[in-house]
């Protein structure tokens, strides 16, 4: 007996929106470390200085 798995409209969406969600992201990241990678640099020590405490 197999069962088989029904992709619905809202599923595709869903995935489409976590998808482009994550290109977005990554996009603007790789953005701002061509255009300002010292700024990059600074968020990147704060957060691992948070991360520590």
């Amino acid at each position: 007996m197999s069962e088989y798995i029904t992709i619905t409209w809202w599923d595709y969406k869903l995935a489409c929106f976590i998808v482009g969600g994550i290109c977005m992201a990554v996009g603007l990241f790789i953005g701002e470390l061509k255009h300002n990678p010292e700024g990059v640099k600074k968020k990147i020590n704060k957060f691992m200085e948070s991360i520590d405490q």
